[in-house]
């Protein structure tokens, strides 16, 4: 009986052996196929300002195999709403399903090549033209992209990982975050000479020596208003607190009126979300040009003695 048992155990271990190949990371006997990167949610955005909405998304899609194929693998990817419930309930999120035509595959095969495992191709998640005026809806949207098909019977899309999702959420903000020089848009305002502000001395940043050049705030959180004397289509601005090189700005937040009465708000940068160049200029790019007379602008320096809470540069730019 135990030789009987040692042969038996002998058996099913060999058996084991032989198919190990055949097994994917589940232990189904067949090949799979998944995306690269399955449990990672991609990101994009949708951003809602005074000049029309935006759309933002980087959303590039592979695929990969449990075992190399032996003739070239064409991959079948298809956008399915019906994981958008799914992935709602395991997130404990209430995200939307997109509106049909407000987005598209760039491609929806991908190839893995013979004796490979990993699509030679990408895939990528696009807006359409109408995006911008069907994604509204403020809960945001996910986006589920599936393995829905091979050309071989043998590689089946694998049960977990052949599901990506991209979350768009849906923010009303004109101020691009960690904008810089190189993105923002028009030209910088070459005259301030006319320019007012309250509380008054900002005019000082354009005269005299380079040390002497501050505009004294007071407070380690400060709000002050400037007056163009005209409406102007702004783009943005740079601006320097003083020793922001060292003490970068931590918080930066702005509106502009027409007429100096109604004002719109245009968002708020935190500190994570502000570039301070080798200046020590911090940049406020806009999405868009706004039309707009004066700039209410509020900033947090880094440091609360009242002598460092100064701006010693800015600069303008306008379309």
């Amino acid at each position: 009986m135990l030789f009987g048992a040692l042969l038996f155990s002998a058996a099913l271990l060999t058996s084991c052996s032989d198919d190990d190949d055949n097994y994917d990371v589940y232990g189904i006997d067949h090949e799979r196929v998944y995306q690269t990167n399955a449990t990672v949610d991609l990101n994009g955005a949708v951003v809602v300002t005074p000049v029309g909405t935006m759309t933002s998304l980087s959303a590039p899609l592979t695929v990969r195999t449990t075992k190399a194929p032996t003739t070239d693998l064409h991959v079948t990817l298809a956008l399915d709403e019906s994981y958008v419930e799914k992935y709602n309930e395991a997130n404990g999120t209430s995200y939307k399903a997109v509106p049909s035509g407000a987005v598209t595959l760039s491609k929806s095969s991908l190839t893995i090549l013979a004796d490979t495992t990993a699509s030679v191709d990408t895939a990528y998640v696009e807006f359409t033209d109408q995006a911008a005026e069907l994604l509204n809806d403020k809960s945001g949207y996910v986006i589920p992209v599936v393995v829905a098909s091979t050309d071989q019977s043998n590689y089946q899309p694998a049960r977990d990982l052949n599901v990506r999702y991209i979350v768009l959420l849906v923010t009303e903000k004109s101020i691009r975050p960690n904008g810089t020089a190189n993105e923002m848009l028009g030209t910088e305002i070459s005259d301030y000479s006319t320019w007012t502000s309250d509380p008054t001395g900002f005019q000082s940043l354009f005269s005299g020596s380079s040390w002497s050049r501050r505009y004294s705030l007071g407070s380690q959180t400060s709000t002050f208003t400037l007056d163009m004397q005209e409406v102007k289509n702004i783009t943005g601005f740079a601006i320097k607190g003083m020793y922001a090189s060292w003490y970068p700005l931590q918080y930066i937040s702005v509106s502009i009126s027409s007429d100096g009465a109604n004002w719109t708000d245009l968002g708020a940068l935190e500190s994570d979300e502000i570039y301070t160049d080798g200046d020590g200029y911090a940049w406020v790019d806009f999405y868009g040009a706004m039309k707009c007379r004066y700039l209410k602008i509020t900033v947090t320096f880094a440091m609360s003695y009242s002598y460092y809470c100064s701006l010693q540069g800015f600069k303008a730019f306008e379309q």
